[in-house]
């Protein structure tokens, strides 16, 4: 009997590790989603009202630097990466740099952002991933946050999946604007 219930909970255990370690596991990106320095950016169109300078498409922004910032409410590194991106925008907004938010919260979450944004102080637009059309799925990479930096020519120059507190996005974002 008490071998039995050894075996059984040995089973569990290696059952419960096997679930932990494929749920760990990022699905790889389909081909034409990953990230090639100087690609187009798959254009986006907003839903009619989102307050995204008045554009339609993310196309209509070219002439402008944008981070496309796909995050969640209840995201940890998101929460870690807002307030910098926030602080970004500030710093570049006057210069044509424009920070959009994608929020992939879902309709059990979706009350939570306008606390989470003012409680993170994010001052650019945000829309739902839900309310976009258009080529969404290339932006997907299976992690958040997920953000794109795309210059004013409308090419994504720089991707990451993840937060990365040491990261020189300030620097990037400021060459972009000086570009001609």
């Amino acid at each position: 009997m008490l071998r039995s219930k050894f075996i059984a909970g040995l089973l569990i255990l290696c059952a419960v590790g096997l679930f932990m370690r494929l749920a760990s596991v990022k699905p790889e990106p389909p081909a034409d989603a990953k990230n090639e320095q100087g690609r187009p950016a798959p254009d986006l169109t907003f839903k009619a009202g989102a307050p995204v300078l008045n554009a339609k498409k993310l196309s209509e922004l070219q002439g402008h630097v944008v981070i496309v910032d796909f995050w969640a409410t209840w995201c940890g590194p998101c929460r870690m990466s807002i307030p910098e991106l926030a602080k970004l925008y500030t710093k570049y907004k006057d210069r044509g740099f424009i920070v959009i938010g994608v929020s992939v919260d879902d309709a059990n979450t979706q009350s939570q952002i306008p606390d989470t944004s003012k409680e993170l102080g994010i001052n650019y637009p945000i829309v739902l991933a839900n309310d976009l059309k258009g080529d969404v799925a290339s932006y997907s990479t299976g992690s958040i946050p997920s953000l794109y930096l795309i210059d004013k020519k409308g090419k994504i120059r720089f991707q990451q999946d993840g937060y990365d507190p040491n990261g020189s996005l300030d620097d990037q974002v400021k060459g972009l604007l000086d570009e001609q």
